[in-house]
């Protein structure tokens, strides 16, 4: 739950006045690329007809029907976390680093879903292996090779990997090596896991990691250009963020951006998007990336309470928190309280004066002074939950009141069990 809040950062960021945003973004842009680029014509017909991939690739590898919240429903998941680990050469490693035990997975049965999916998508296993020849053989004999319409070459001391957009992707110093198992590797110079410039080891689906992400970099490009005549405001990852007029149709952004590039003929591409009045991730999405970045494992994003997450986007706290021009999360303090202050929660202190520290999930300022905000989950009745917390928050702001010279006007507590925010006296 702290890890979906600490993303409201996005909501500071509003429309001018009388304006609106606009936000629409690629869906399953690297899915889509892989499979055009390796030939994989089931997974390119599941987009064709705007199907949930997910348990396309369930069906696929388990070979029977599966339906979100249907038919072998179960297996979607297994389907989700398969795709999410190993579309670029992930084993077992990487699906327990994407929370395959957490979820239920047994250790036994890991090895058996690697070879599945590989097994359901052998023309990408492919891919991952004639890119990684390619690569050897460009390097080697210091010569011009081709795989899946790609161009590897090297040319004084660099590898170039021309992508079909007509840019390239550059690596420097580029040499056959050996890798951890005593094999030959392609290791070229660059800035690894340590900060550092350094030689950095790749192999095949590494490459095709590469290849895939500048394509779809390649098309977000093209997508801003068709979208000239709009202001975009910004874009990241695979989104635009557009500062439009109301009257700016969402369903015409979307289509302009869906096109697919001359260069990439056969690819087929989908934008969806929504309007706000402030910057946000849409949940599902948000919940996604955040699982696919490790910030959550795959039973943590299952379990996540998405009414209750709604409910606070829509209630008025978080409305009057987005009115606010000053507003700070994570907000750290700390001070030092004596007997007076501390009596009733550290029994027997005596005169020592102590240093306490301490974390608002949320303050932020309204009419001169600051309203502070602790979200919790605790599944009790409003009674409880304000008893329970009310010496910590009367704490807390006497001490933001003393760090910021500012006082603390409200103290609230955002219940997400009871779906509303609770004032204390």
């Amino acid at each position: 739950m702290p890890d979906v809040l600490s993303e409201l950062i996005r909501t500071a960021f509003i429309p001018s006045a009388g304006k609106k945003l606009i936000v629409s973004d690629f869906s399953a842009v690297e899915a889509r690329v892989i499979a055009w680029l390796a030939g994989e014509q089931w997974r390119m017909k599941v987009f064709e007809r705007g199907g949930d991939i997910y348990c396309a690739s369930a069906s696929q590898m388990f070979g029977v029907p599966v339906e979100k919240h249907g038919v072998n429903g179960h297996l979607r998941q297994k389907g989700k976390i398969a795709e999410l680990a190993l579309g670029y050469g992930g084993s077992v490693g990487a699906l327990k680093a994407m929370g395959a035990l957490e979820m239920g997975l047994t250790k036994e049965e890991l090895p058996t879903l690697v070879r599945q999916w590989r097994s359901a998508n052998p023309h990408i296993t492919r891919l991952w292996w004639d890119v990684d020849e390619a690569v050897m053989t460009a390097v080697r004999d210091k010569t011009s090779t081709y795989a899946h319409g790609i161009r590897f070459h090297v040319q004084s001391g660099m590898l170039f990997i021309h992508l079909p957009s007509g840019r390239d992707l550059c690596y420097a110093k580029p040499r056959i090596g050996e890798n951890q198992f005593g094999s030959p590797a392609v290791t070229y110079m660059g800035v690894g896991a340590t900060k550092k410039w350094e030689r950095i080891e790749s192999y095949g689906p590494k490459f095709v990691e590469n290849i895939v992400q500048g394509i779809s970099r390649d098309l977000l490009c093209y997508a801003m250009r068709t979208l000239r005549c709009c202001d975009i405001v910004a874009h990241v990852h695979d989104e635009i963020i557009l500062e439009a007029d109301p009257r700016v149709s969402l369903d015409a952004v979307c289509e302009q951006m869906g096109r697919t590039p001359p260069w990439a003929k056969g690819l087929v591409l989908r934008a969806d998007g929504y309007e706000c009045a402030f910057y946000k991730k849409d949940l599902e999405g948000e919940i996604e990336r955040m699982t696919h970045e490790h910030y959550l494992t795959a039973q943590e994003a299952q379990s996540l309470d998405r009414r209750a997450i709604s409910r606070y986007y829509q209630s008025d706290l978080f409305l009057r928190s987005q009115r606010s021009n000053n507003l700070r999360r994570e907000f750290a303090f700390q001070m030092e309280l004596g007997r007076e202050d501390l009596e009733t929660v550290i029994p027997n202190i005596g005169e020592h004066l102590v240093t306490v520290q301490g974390i608002a999930d949320m303050i932020f300022e309204e009419g001169g002074a600051w309203v502070l905000t602790d979200f919790k989950t605790d599944r009790v009745d409003a009674d409880v939950l304000c008893d329970r917390y009310r010496r910590q928050l009367a704490l807390y702001a006497k001490m933001i009141a003393g760090s910021t010279g500012m006082p603390v006007r409200e103290k609230v507590i955002y219940s997400f069990y009871l779906g509303r925010a609770l004032t204390l006296s």
